[in-house]
């Protein structure tokens, strides 16, 4: 009797001293994990935090290793997750790295120490950026190819059912036209230093073409020869009763139709005329006004001025050309963002990621840039775009998969130039599938259950020791902030202790 308690207190001896090594064991552990936001500066590399599993290891962004495959980042978590505090940590560590970082601020909450930033308010702003302003480059660049670019801009932001080949047809014949009243030739780079259209110009210039009184005649006579084929075609289908009264109307049209003739011989030759035309001489050639007197082109410029007019007089755009990039530049247009489509914002934001692709294309290869350059600004890269609560221009329906789409351009053309993006989302279904394969480094902060399931789908996210998925979020079944899933593309996701990691 005597040993069987005795030995009933050994095992319970035992068992408390196993607990209390796990105890201890946990303890230690937790106190390995600890990591503070001043330890993301201090390894070389910007350091997201340390593994959940394996504290001694540091995980890293590493942008100095040829493993890592592209510069791109994205990033996606819950209302209050971290995402802008993660963010904020890295433009710091490029920043201290000598990189040149474009962020898109969108909440006016990006800031970070020793930036340049352009507060783009709706009243009192003169910050406005000329969107004719266009590369000179002699293989790509010119008028034209900026009038292309234009086009895209206006489809993907105001013009909400798109662009069909008339209008498209239409409004590059505008654009150049008004680059040529301008003087500046696409044909002729002699004249590309002239004084750029600006915004307001264009709208000056459209409003003269649609108020001119040779326009408005033209369109009354495309309107009124429209009429007497109709009238022709009527008559052929009508009963013996009905046409004479048919004859009749269409010998009346006949009358007016050359009536009108007469006048407007006359008024074409007037000094009045040859006024208005002087307006947009280039040379000895002239803008052809009557190309816009066609009844369907007519209809088309009347639709595309409303577009115009509303850019124009957006305080976003103006005379001023795109800055050139140094440290940190934050375009802060959180003024703009709070409408439910926010068109000015999506055109600006769009408009800003074209410039940045421009200017890391123009410069070519990153692998030629001078030894001495790369020695301060890097061996891969030094160019960065972050956009917050990029959901308001990230690619949708058929577009979602576009490749050319500037976007998807940008993650799987930018490394080649030594470029780099972050895209920050609160939700991964955001991201289409042709940027969650593209984009290398993906992190995904703490969000609602759904969301994890999702984000653990869409990226193929394969865990440790067969742990359900959503294990990696969680501690003793309970979400834990501060932890998250961070990988990149084909390799493992593990979970991750950040600075605001709480026990």
């Amino acid at each position: 009797m005597i040993e069987i308690k005795k030995r009933e207190e050994i095992k319970k001896n035992i068992k408390e001293n196993l607990q209390e090594q796990e105890i201890n064991s946990i303890r230690l552990k937790e106190e390995e994990r600890k990591f503070n936001e001043e330890e993301m500066f201090m390894h070389g590399s910007f350091c997201f935090g340390k593994s959940y599993t394996n504290p001694k290891r540091l995980v890293t962004l590493d942008l100095e290793s040829k493993k890592t495959l592209n510069y791109s980042l994205l990033v996606s978590g819950g209302s209050g997750s971290g995402k802008t505090r993660l963010i904020k940590n890295l433009i710091k560590s490029l920043s201290q790295k000598n990189k040149k970082i474009i962020v898109m601020d969108v909440q006016g909450d990006m800031g970070t120490p020793n930036e340049t930033v352009y507060r783009l308010t709706r009243r009192n702003n003169t910050l406005g950026f000329n969107y004719f302003s266009f590369s000179k480059d002699l293989e790509n660049g010119g008028p034209i190819s900026n009038a292309n670019l234009i086009i895209e801009l206006y489809k993907n932001s105001v013009m909400d059912k798109g662009i069909g080949p008339v209008q498209k047809s239409v409004f590059k014949q505008l654009i150049v036209d008004c680059y040529r009243s301008k003087g500046i030739l696409d044909e002729d780079e002699s004249t590309w230093d002239n004084e750029l259209p600006t915004p307001k110009y264009f709208e000056y210039f459209v409003e003269n073409i649609l108020g001119s009184t040779v326009t408005s005649k033209l369109t009354v006579l495309s309107e009124m020869i429209t009429n007497l084929s109709t009238l022709k075609i009527e008559k052929e289908r009508c009963s013996e009763d009905e046409k004479e009264a048919y004859e009749k109307e269409i010998y009346e049209e006949l009358e007016k139709l050359k009536n009108f003739t007469t006048q407007f011989q006359e008024y074409i030759i007037s000094d009045e005329h040859k006024e208005y035309f002087n307006q947009f001489k280039i040379e000895k050639e002239y803008i052809d006004i009557s190309y816009y007197s066609l009844q369907n082109n007519y209809k088309v410029l009347a639709t595309l001025y409303t577009y115009i007019k509303a850019l124009a007089e957006c305080p976003l755009f103006g005379e001023n050309p795109f800055p050139q990039i140094d440290g940190v530049v934050r375009f802060d247009i959180s003024g703009y963002t709070t409408i439910g489509k926010p068109e000015e914002a999506i055109f600006f934001i769009n408009y800003v990621l074209y410039m940045y692709f421009r200017m890391i294309k123009e410069r070519g290869e990153y692998r030629f840039m001078p030894e001495e350059y790369k020695a301060i600004h890097g061996k891969f890269c030094d160019f960065f775009c972050f956009i917050d609560e990029s959901k308001l221009i990230l690619p949708t329906g058929r577009d979602k998969e576009n490749p050319y789409n500037i976007i998807n351009r940008i993650i799987t053309e930018a490394r080649k130039y030594g470029g780099g993006m972050g895209i920050i989302s609160q939700r991964i279904e955001h991201f289409s599938a042709e940027l969650i394969n593209s984009i290398y480094t993906k992190v995904i902060l703490t969000c609602e259950k759904s969301d994890a399931e999702k984000a653990i789908k869409s990226l193929g996210i394969k865990t440790q020791n067969n742990y359900p998925p959503y294990s990696l979020f969680e501690e003793q079944g309970k979400v834990q902030d501060g932890l998250a899933i961070i990988g990149t593309t084909a390799g493992l996701y593990e979970n991750v202790v950040t600075p605001w990691y709480v026990k």
